[in-house]
């Protein structure tokens, strides 16, 4: 399968990252299931279940993602509203019609201080494991290769099309704020000719180097379903739409929001409901529409 998905840690109760994990994994496996390109995806590192980086302090992560020529930290965000960010440096708010939420990363003041201090801190880490479990031939050639790292900044269910973010400039080279749905577009676009690690190189770097091991379970994440949404619009056949585990997604007339379900009715709003699934149950959330959700 070019696609080999693995977990560094359990997976943890936060609902809202199982979302975001098993939607990318669901993504790539579709993209990459007949492709010559082999990524592989690690999900939850968290260092203090492993004593090598908890020595280090290292911070965790929400996941890792290899391809043959790039490697990118990934960092997941789960904001509907638009984001409002005045400077990289500065305070950044999702900003709902009723409210305005603070948008943290972490310990960090903002998401992007976050994602550069997980740069800064698992570049050397990079660094030296590819010194001491790579042979001497490639070590020279791949120890300055790793100032390519890239870090995904990943809104979801997507990041919404009003937000307001600064230009990136330098960090654009390394840094990528999008909507989850778009590593797809991401895992093709980033590429880095020196950053080439073969699919064996890049085992070891997952297994050996994090301690990483395959994830057991994941068939059922990218092939089950809990249940089907089903829409019924005026004069038309009833459609049904697959719920799979820890699914998140909304419902609304803008084809500019990035809808999984379309719908083409004047008493719908342009953004009007939420689903998200959970290990209990599913939960639909009205998104303050005209003319409200009902059960």
């Amino acid at each position: 399968m070019p696609l080999d998905l693995y977990l560094h840690t359990p997976m943890p109760n936060d609902m809202n990252e199982r979302r975001a994990i098993s939607r990318m994994a669901r993504l790539l496996h579709r993209r990459y299931l007949y492709s010559d390109a082999h990524l592989l995806l690690v999900a939850n590192i968290n260092p203090d279940f492993s004593p090598p980086l908890r020595e280090r302090q290292l911070p965790q992560l929400d996941g890792l993602l290899l391809g043959p020529e790039f490697i990118a930290l990934l960092e997941f965000k789960n904001y509907f509203d638009p984001i409002i960010a005045p400077s990289l440096e500065g305070s950044w708010y999702a900003q709902g019609s009723k409210r305005r939420q603070p948008v943290v990363g972490g310990s960090k003041k903002n998401p992007y201080l976050q994602a550069k201090n997980s740069r800064s801190a698992w570049l050397p880490y990079f660094q030296e494991l590819t010194m001491s479990l790579l042979s001497p031939a490639r070590r020279t050639n791949l120890r300055t290769a790793w100032y390519h790292l890239s870090v995904f900044l990943l809104f979801h269910p997507m990041l919404h099309p009003e937000s307001k973010l600064p230009p990136l400039g330098r960090e654009g080279y390394w840094l990528n704020i999008r909507g989850l749905d778009d590593v797809v577009e991401l895992a093709y676009a980033v590429r880095s000719p020196q950053l080439q690690l073969t699919l064996d190189e890049r085992k070891i770097l997952v297994e050996r180097g994090l301690g990483a091991r395959p994830w057991q379970k994941i068939s059922s994440l990218l092939y089950d379903t809990v249940g089907h949404v089903y829409v019924k619009e005026p004069g038309e056949a009833p459609v049904a739409y697959p719920v799979q585990p820890f699914d998140d997604f909304t419902l609304g007339r803008a084809s500019a929001q990035g809808h999984r379900i379309m719908l083409d009715n004047e008493k719908i709003s342009r953004v009007h409901a939420r689903v998200e699934v959970e290990t209990a149950g599913i939960r639909l959330y009205d998104l303050d529409s005209t003319n409200g959700t009902f059960v």
